[in-house]
């Protein structure tokens, strides 16, 4: 049986079942034969549940609402340390890339605190190169290729592009995929639309590289240190920075969601 199980569970109450079970058998795809080769660990079910249902322990929750009035949008631990998400519903087909992002992102790195290192990174008149030093990355396979214009589709079904370990190699080798769809071509690098984030053991502090809603990327500084004993996790580093996470906020129009229904007919 599978190691892992993630459930998508509608709270809005207006997504036909039939409409779940694509998108979750979609994303089985994408775990089970496009994640996995490169993500060794991946092993995953992916089911429908129902909003009232039990679920079950050790099944990772995907939340589907209306609103995030109590939370915010992403991936979280709940108080036993089980990775949930929640995505918000938007019309048309963003939602489903959302559910896709966060469904990678946590069958790679369910415990949300996995890092990488690799040689550090800075922006010098608007460009990503490599500088002397050492950053602990940490692993969130989506985010630097994250733009619905590095997705593909699934059976009518639009996925995330995402990275594979050889992102974080010290230097470019010719032939290497370093994403799935090959939208990231170096290491270490983002396109318009994504981030990646960072310890950078000199300065003693958290960073994001990011390239939303600028003209070139930019570096910031995260303002956030652990207090009482609790360890750094995506969670607190994307809620710390308030990174936009809202996927699910890109237009309908956008070519990827025109292909994905063009493909279901």
């Amino acid at each position: 049986m599978p190691a892992q199980t993630v459930a998508l569970v509608d709270k809005t109450g207006s997504i036909a079942e039939a409409t779940l079970r694509a998108v979750a058998a979609a994303l089985e795809v994408q775990a089970n034969q496009h994640l996995k080769p490169f993500w060794p660990k991946v092993d995953a079910a992916i089911v429908v549940l129902s909003a009232d249902a039990q679920i079950p322990p050790g099944v990772m929750p995907v939340y589907i609402g209306a609103d995030l009035s109590d939370g915010q949008e992403g991936v979280h631990n709940d108080d036993t340390g089980t990775p949930y998400a929640q995505v918000l519903m938007e019309a048309g087909d963003a939602w489903k890339l959302t559910v896709s992002h966060e469904v990678c992102e946590m069958l790679v790195d369910p415990t949300l605190r996995l890092t990488m290192p690799g040689p550090a990174v800075t922006v010098t008149n608007g460009r990503i190169h490599d500088v002397a030093g050492t950053f602990d990355y940490l692993v969130e396979v989506c985010d630097p290729c994250q733009s619905p214009s590095r997705g593909y589709t699934i059976d009518g079904v639009p996925v995330s592009d995402f990275y594979t370990p050889r992102y974080f190699d010290a230097q470019r080798t010719a032939g290497i995929q370093y994403s799935f769809r090959q939208s990231l071509t170096e290491p270490r690098r983002i396109v318009r639309g994504g981030y990646l984030s960072w310890h950078n053991p000199v300065l003693k502090v958290w960073q994001q590289l990011r390239w939303l809603g600028t003209p070139t990327p930019t570096i910031t500084t995260v303002d956030w240190t652990p207090r009482g004993g609790v360890l750094f996790s995506r969670e607190h580093i994307d809620m710390h920075t308030k990174t936009s996470r809202r996927l699910s906020c890109t237009h309908r129009s956008d070519a990827l969601f025109r292909r994905a229904a063009q493909e279901r007919g």
